[in-house]
């Protein structure tokens, strides 16, 4: 339903996915990065269940950022403010460009001032208690909030109520306004997402202070022809969808205004970034999730150029795996062969009609089967309990590829989990996967769902998350993990081959086993 209005209209939500997600589990996985004096991180580590606080000065701080994986929340702890704003502004910009989720920000500072610099929570200079209950009522498990507010000039342009379609199939409400103090009046713990032109960047502050006492921490997009980048970060802003970021955003924007031209570009990423960033957290039921490979990555001087960064943190995942799950990592290389598969790859992710979401997707198999798609490529499983196509996990579900790759099939259904033996090694295998219509599957028809059918996907969608919490009763003792923890990790099935790329490759095997 979409009422209009003379200065605003609302778009209900016409899905249920976001409604489904429930409250977030796994905070135990997330690392909190503590910048300057350590004297409170004791008493946040007795207050939060994190898996690591990890300590860093003012020096390093942009250099850690790179090396740790999974960051939940940032705290500047007795920095200047002029330090909290620059290098959280780093931190924000280096987080949208690398695909990451977003943290929360906490500081201690003795004004208010600290919320014009972006931060969540903010406790007096000394006052380690109230920044721990800040943070760990920002961390805590929550139900997810349902609406988003977009404040814009064009608000009753029916392009907009349009183009913001594909939120409202999440599962959220959206909100156009015009105004920025129609924006702020708005603004209460069930919110999602907000959305400003440059005119509702000063207001990001005042809503950051609203909800300082709220467990809400709502992501902050703008989108402008006129504000600059540095601007954006420095005021809070998690994402900047405007001009002067052109070599962030050319590859989308290249593709979007040749296969979407009627429909102003800008709006198309920021609608297509929050999609996809509130599908991945909460498909993944946890902060700090990758949804989205680095948004240069397509540039082939900048790839190279953090060839290292990438490869470190990418190994940081396997490795973090392996410890705890009782394996060791035999080897974990890239993927030398990954440039033969480069052009067909480009040639089909072309193809795709829309806002394209490039993911980091894992597949675990054994050691002889890795080795084969190594050389040529992924072939899609003919059935599947979503249908036919090529199966993964996102970051978060890695302990369900494990299962695969540390198990082998004792007879010809596969659709038989507790028909499986365990193996000593086996492999996890990154691609590269493009995904631009992609339904969200949350109940499969009978016990083994599409198992011998068709695809669920309708005409030109091509690829799909399954969140249908069964098919794996039985199998815990074999994926270091319960059945329950099997049965809630998401699936991703890719349809085509051509839209997968391997970049990289781990080999693990059983502590003490040869």
């Amino acid at each position: 339903m979409v009422e209009s209005r003379s200065r605003s209209q609302s778009i209900s939500a016409s899905g249920t996915f976001q409604s489904m997600v429930g409250t977030h589990k796994n905070q135990d996985m997330g690392v909190v990065l503590w910048c300057g004096d350590p004297t409170g991180i004791g008493i946040f580590e007795r207050n939060q269940r994190v898996r690591q606080v990890v300590a860093c000065e003012e020096s390093n701080f942009r250099q850690v950022y790179k090396d740790i994986v999974w960051v939940v929340a940032v705290v500047f702890a007795g920095q200047h403010i002029n330090t909290v704003k620059e290098l959280s502004a780093h931190a924000r910009k280096y987080c949208y460009e690398m695909g990451i989720a977003v943290p929360i920000y906490a500081c201690t500072a003795n004004s208010d001032q600290a919320f014009e610099c972006g931060m969540d929570v903010v406790a007096p200079v000394g006052d380690w208690q109230k920044i721990a209950e800040g943070l760990v009522l920002k961390l805590c498990p929550r139900e997810p909030q349902l609406n988003v507010v977009w404040c814009d000039p064009g608000a009753a342009n029916p392009t907009m109520a349009a183009m913001v379609e594909p939120l409202a199939k999440l599962g959220l409400n959206v909100e156009l306004v015009k105004t920025a103090e129609e924006l702020f009046a708005r603004m209460d713990e069930t919110v999602a997402a907000v959305v400003t032109s440059a005119r509702g960047i000063p207001m990001l502050a005042r809503i950051r202070k609203r909800l300082r006492e709220d467990s809400c921490r709502p992501l902050f997009w703008v989108v402008s022809l006129t504000a600059k980048t540095a601007d954006c970060y420095a005021s809070g802003a998690d994402a900047a969808i405007v001009c002067d970021n052109d070599a962030v955003l050319q590859a989308q924007s290249k593709h979007l205004r040749l296969v979407d031209p009627q429909r102003p570009w800008m709006w198309n990423v920021v609608v297509g970034d929050l999609l996809a960033h509130l599908q991945a957290t909460g498909v993944a039921r946890l902060g700090g999730v990758q949804w989205s490979l680095p948004k240069r990555y397509d540039d082939l001087q900048w790839r190279q150029q953090h060839q290292e960064m990438l490869f470190k943190r990418g190994s940081a995942v396997f490795v973090e795996l392996a410890t705890a799950s009782g394996l060791d990592p035999v080897s974990i290389r890239p993927n030398e062969y990954a440039p033969s598969f480069e052009s067909r790859f480009q040639n089909a992710r072309r193809s795709l009609k829309g806002y394209v979401r490039d993911r980091v997707l894992y597949h675990g198999t054994d050691e002889e089967a890795a080795m084969e798609i190594l050389q040529n490529g992924m072939r899609p499983s003919q059935e599947g309990m979503y249908g036919p196509g090529g199966y993964f996990v996102d970051p978060t579900a890695l302990r369900k590829a494990l299962f695969f790759a540390l198990t082998k099939t004792d007879r010809r259904d596969s659709s038989d989990r507790g028909a499986r033996s365990e193996r000593t090694r086996g492999a996890i295998i990154a691609f590269r996967a493009a995904m631009c219509d992609t339904p969200i599957i949350t109940e499969v028809p009978g016990e083994s769902g599409w198992y011998g059918r068709k695809s669920p996907c309708g005409a030109g969608q091509d690829s799909l998350i399954g969140v249908h919490r069964g098919g794996y009763d039985g199998c815990g003792s074999r994926a270091h993990c319960s059945d329950v923890e099997l049965n809630e990790m998401p699936e991703y099935v890719i349809r085509s081959p051509e839209l997968l790329v391997l970049i990289g490759i781990a080999i693990f095997k059983k502590r003490g086993s040869t």
